[in-house]
């Protein structure tokens, strides 16, 4: 287990500088935050954030990076659970409609994905962070492969591979999180997964619910 940083600790207030930038780079989006709003979020001077960080895209590219590996391994244990590979694909809808109610119940609004948020602000103006999501892709495309290795021994009619069908899925799951952010309706992640079957090519009378 890892020792959480001393109170006041150079650590420690690093620690509250990312958390604050990931708490409102997720709710507003990157271009709405500036570090004032971030330092009076965490409640530090603003000197304390340049002294660990370059600037604002230093500051939301290491949360960035914090985020996809909370994200990663939350994939990782859902491919370990028990279940068919449907049902595991589903717990990953559970899980984001989860979290989206718990956004909504406590700011009224969904916040969405911090990599989409990223994606559509940066992607197209600075190559630092292009490559920086692109590695997040990458990642998050990786802890889906073991799962998606087990559909494809389940249905060897698919025709693409354990890497296409991860690429599939994660595409499909942030497509869903945007239509239900646009909603702000945190029930269509789940209403919306059974989509994912025809999506990846599953016959037609398998669900993500078998």
């Amino acid at each position: 287990m890892t020792e959480k940083p001393k109170p006041g600790s150079k650590a420690e207030t690093r620690e509250r500088i990312l958390a604050a930038a990931l708490d409102l780079f997720c709710e507003r989006g990157f271009t709405a935050v500036g570090t004032q709003d971030i330092c009076q979020h965490a409640g530090v001077m603003k000197g304390s954030l340049y002294h660990f960080f370059p600037s604002k895209l230093d500051v939301a590219l290491t949360a960035l990076q914090l985020y996809a590996q909370s994200v990663s391994q939350e994939l990782r244990q859902i491919t370990v659970l028990g279940g068919t590979p449907q049902q595991r694909l589903r717990e990953i809808f559970i899980r984001t409609r989860n979290q989206a109610r718990q956004q909504k119940q406590a700011k009224g609004l969904i916040h969405g994905c911090l990599h989409g948020h990223l994606v559509m602000e940066l992607s197209l103006e600075e190559p630092q962070a292009k490559e920086a999501l692109s590695r997040v892709t990458e990642l998050w495309v990786e802890s889906l492969v073991p799962l998606m290795t087990e559909l494809r021994e389940q249905y060897p009619q698919l025709h693409r591979d354990p890497r296409q069908l991860a690429t599939a899925m994660l595409a499909y799951l942030h497509g869903v999180v945007l239509v239900a952010k646009a909603a702000n309706n945190p029930e269509m992640i789940v209403e919306l997964a059974d989509q994912l079957g025809p999506l990846l090519g599953l016959p037609g009378d398998s669900s993500l619910r078998a």
